[in-house]
């Protein structure tokens, strides 16, 4: 099959592309076109490279700002129905919100199968903004909705009937090199980089930093225990300025930087994970996080909010330790926790590399999209 993978920008560090990225090389892999487009443009990013490493084709379609006029948006459809048509696309997979429409409207005449991913409840807030635009065009002509999680899908049953049949729960998974045992090395490089003393506990947040990645209760929760012997590394990107200065005004009012490290963007996620003692979640609204299921690969012990899709991977007191979102105090007792009891934590990680591994795999992931288009 020839295969469109379609999305606002693959150019940044979010869970979108990385889906597009995993699945894209995993169908190439078995023996599918696959072409990813995009018509906004960021920074590049670790995702390109990737594309670029295994040979897959991406275009951008559009323009260097996210915000577009009604003019360019009309380009934009036009090269991308041409685009369809030249490359003769058997089926087009939009991602999120914005790209389904493009797709809709590009295909329109044509004999194109479309797939819509939901990555998340910001999409929910678009169908409120176009309620004519889903219930009459988009809902109708889709042939499959993926939902990276069940929590995602059940919403939608219940507030949208007629996306019912065609409803479908695909979780990300990564490939088997995330499975990869660690290295030695690259675990102290990164402690040494960091400047992580030996008898320091480090963890980590890997996630970009926007308002539901629980940023302000991780460093509410540290202020608790600045007197534990930890630091806290995190990495991912901020395009809010104004909210990351906030927070690192936080930092330095309660004196708290000798205590959190802001990594940025980091290519080097997988060695990341190996020298992390401890995998914080702590965010207020999750679907199916990437971070998270790649920290269960690596074996990590894992303290995550207990929202959206994470209670499908993390099992209570089993593979890893749920709380309440929003609750700084819950996050510090349960650091606490890990500090007075690190071999239970240990085998907790343990488990969810395990549990990661008997019920899901990446191959039968891409299997599961193959079988939709």
């Amino acid at each position: 099959m020839r295969i469109l993978q379609l999305t606002s920008s693959i150019e940044d560090v979010g869970g979108v592309g990385r889906t597009i990225t995993q699945l894209a090389i995993g169908l190439k892999k078995k023996g599918h076109e696959v072409f990813v487009a995009y018509y906004t443009r960021g920074e590049r990013g670790g995702y390109i490279d990737a594309l670029e490493e295994e040979k897959i084709s991406h275009v951008n379609l559009g323009y260097s700002t996210e915000r577009l006029s009604r003019w360019q948006r009309i380009k934009i459809f036009l090269r991308l129905r041409q685009f369809l048509r030249d490359h003769k696309i058997d089926v087009i997979h939009a991602h999120h919100c914005d790209a389904d429409y493009f797709a809709h409207m590009a295909t329109l005449g044509l004999s194109i199968k479309r797939i819509i991913s939901i990555h998340g409840p910001s999409y929910n807030r678009w169908i409120r903004l176009h309620p004519i635009r889903y219930h009459y065009r988009i809902f109708p002509m889709t042939h499959k909705f993926v939902c990276v999680s069940r929590d995602i899908a059940r919403f939608y049953e219940r507030n949208y009937p007629d996306t019912d049949n065609k409803l479908t729960v695909i979780h990300n998974v990564p490939s088997a090199d995330f499975f990869c045992a660690r290295n030695s090395q690259n675990v102290e490089n990164i402690r040494q980089e960091f400047n992580i003393k030996k008898d320091e506990i480090l963890i980590g947040v890997i996630s970009n930093i926007t308002k539901v990645k629980g940023i302000d209760v991780l460093l509410e929760s540290v202020k608790v225990l600045r007197e534990k012997p930890l630091k806290v590394l995190i990495v991912g990107e901020c395009f809010d300025p104004q909210r990351l200065q906030k927070y690192k005004d936080y930092v330095k009012e309660n004196d708290l930087e000798n205590k959190i490290i802001w990594a940025g963007y980091r290519k080097d996620i997988p060695v990341i994970l190996d020298a992390l003692d401890l995998f914080l979640l702590p965010s207020i609204e999750e679907t199916d996080p990437w971070s998270l299921t790649e920290a269960m690969a690596k074996a990590k012990p894992i303290i995550a909010s207990e929202v959206g899709g994470i209670p499908e991977k993390i099992q209570q007191r089993k593979n890893g330790l749920l709380i309440p979102k929003g609750d700084p105090i819950a996050l510090a007792d349960a650091i606490t926790e890990f500090f007075e009891k690190p071999a239970d934590f240990e085998e907790m990680g343990k488990k969810a590399k395990a549990y990661l591994q008997e019920a899901f795999s990446y191959d039968e992931m891409v299997k599961k999209y193959e079988e939709i288009y």
